[in-house]
């Protein structure tokens, strides 16, 4: 996830490129910049979704039960129809979770774990972001509480793509903190703070 000043270089970079300082387009969208670009959001639960996106989709869902401009207790209704739905679909992944043995991406005894807890779906997430911890190397800077958690090749990305990022150990180990603010925006624990466990875990 780019952080805030991520956001400003890369920004930077493409007006200079393509030489779009006039563009008075992009200087107004620029202007409102932290409705729309997601390193903005940091720190509030999105679920990795958008405010257009979140309310899209709840029109999307509604569309498909409820007829336009239908009478109240039609409404009442259809909705109660949709939520009876999400909840099998619920269910359902409930059930697959159980039944089905879940694809791995590391086979290791951290994603085992995770595979006890989280849905299929949830679980491959999950996998994905554990596979990207795999692009990052810790540093321990106060024991058990602070951490740098650099980038491997840093020099194969952008110039302004950052490559070192501070994690927090907090409670004794129960809490992680980590300044892309991941887990506060999607609810999973981001690649950083996946690093850093095995360096205060005994």
């Amino acid at each position: 996830m780019l952080t805030v000043d991520e956001f400003e270089k890369a920004w930077s970079e493409l007006i200079d490129k393509y030489s779009l300082q006039k563009n008075t387009y992009l200087a107004n969208i620029y202007e409102v910049r932290s409705k729309w670009a997601k390193p903005y959001f940091n720190g509030k639960f999105c679920a990795k979704m958008t405010s257009t996106q979140r309310s899209e989709s709840a029109n999307h869902m509604l569309k498909g039960y409820v007829p336009a401009s239908c009478p109240m207790h039609l409404f009442v209704r259809q909705y109660m129809r949709l939520l009876f739905d999400r909840e099998a679909n619920e269910n359902y992944e409930e059930r697959r979770t159980k039944i089905v043995l879940p694809a791995m991406k590391l086979n290791s005894p951290l994603e085992y774990h995770a595979s006890k807890i989280y849905t299929i779906a949830m679980l491959e997430k999950f996998g994905d972001i554990l596979y990207e911890a795999q692009q990052y190397r810790v540093e321990e800077v106060e024991k058990a509480s602070k951490y740098y958690v650099h980038r491997y090749n840093p020099k194969k990305h952008a110039k302004w793509c950052k490559v070192m990022y501070i994690v927090h150990v907090l409670q004794d180990g129960e809490e992680l903190i980590c300044e892309c603010a991941g887990f506060e925006h999607i609810g999973l624990l981001c690649c950083h703070s996946l690093k850093v466990p095995p360096y205060y875990i005994e």
